[in-house]
């Protein structure tokens, strides 16, 4: 007899632990499943919230002059040109709290618009959101970055043009990179410069995952090449202002400014597409004010189809629709 109850016993204490191990599984499972069911309404929670968000994006209004007009990319010189400048000149959205920082003293040049509503400069409410900027195109006035970096954001200018040290650190904390952008990665272009793809930078400098809460680009040309590089890599929704000055050289009639002309008009329509929307023009009229302190870009408008004026434009976008950090392979 004693075998079997040694046996019963053996069996009884197998039996508790088979149960003891059951209800453990059981409440690491259940917890689990809690974790997961917590995960899930998280997610739909964000998507809920993107859509609503998406679904304030405010259209972007017909622009009647330009009813009329051949299709973009197959009108003559003059549709294209004045077809780009209504665009121009149409804003899209009423930033309602905002200012132009930077700049030279004397004129203004170099200072550009930030929409500080907190949909667009999430630093506006939450002074621990770690902004970043990119700016192309420094040309001796680092004002503006300055003015981002002192706001509190990691800030990245571009220039290989400058007089100045590859990773050069300014007191505002903006850092240099005496690299320019391209459509492509070179260690030495025609120029002798070093270039690099927008794509390549966000990977360089590790800014994987992060929001790009302000892009400038004023290298005194390739504006639409950049913009053209936004599309491209699927990162139009991972910036939240962009702000470019744009460089149109005349005669628009010429084949190489006609198709620039079209490339912007091509470029900007489709990152309205992408919730992108034009809310401040200025018009950089400066290099026309030394002969003439009331020169206006008007004036250079009826001579640019067939002659070889420039129109100097700085547009500034907020994107309605930054809606996923940068991911690039």
């Amino acid at each position: 007899m004693a075998p079997n109850r040694t046996v019963l016993v053996v069996i009884l204490i197998a039996f508790v632990a088979v149960l003891i191990v059951i209800h453990l599984n059981s409440s690491t499972l259940m917890s689990q499943l809690n974790q997961v069911k917590k995960l899930t309404l998280a997610v739909e929670h964000e998507e809920q919230e993107v859509h609503a968000l998406l679904q304030k994006i405010p259209p972007v209004q017909e622009i009647h002059e330009n009813k009329g007009f051949a299709k973009p990319g197959e009108a003559s010189p003059k549709e294209e040109f004045e077809r780009l400048w209504n665009y121009v000149y149409t804003m899209q959205y009423n930033c309602s709290h905002g200012e132009y920082l930077g700049g030279k003293p004397e004129n203004g040049d170099g200072a550009y618009w930030l929409c500080s509503e907190p949909r667009f400069w999430p630093r506006e409410t939450d002074k621990d959101y770690k902004c970043l900027m990119y700016s192309f195109g420094v040309g001796g006035d680092f004002t503006f970055d300055d003015e981002i970096a002192n706001r509190g954001c990691e800030v990245h200018s571009f220039d290989p043009t400058e007089n100045l040290e590859d990773g050069h650190v300014r007191e505002s904390g903006v850092t240099f990179h005496k690299i320019g952008i391209s459509a492509t990665d070179t260690d030495k272009d025609g120029n002798g410069w070093k270039m690099r793809t927008l794509k390549t930078l966000i990977k360089d400098l590790g800014h994987n995952g992060r929001y790009i809460d302000y892009l400038k680009m004023d290298t005194e040309s390739y504006e639409e090449g950049l913009m053209q590089q936004v599309l491209d890599n699927d990162l139009a929704k991972c910036v939240r202002h962009y702000a470019q000055e744009i460089h149109l050289w005349g005669p628009i009639s010429s084949p190489d400014k006609l198709a620039k002309c079209r490339h912007l008009y091509r470029a900007m329509t489709q990152l309205n597409d992408h919730g992108w929307r034009l809310y401040n023009t200025t018009d950089n009229c400066r290099w026309l004010q030394s002969p003439d302190p009331h020169a206006r870009q008007v004036q250079v408008k009826p001579s640019m189809v067939n002659s070889g004026n420039a129109i100097l434009w700085e547009t500034m976008f907020v994107n309605f629709a930054a809606t996923e950090p940068c991911k690039v392979e």
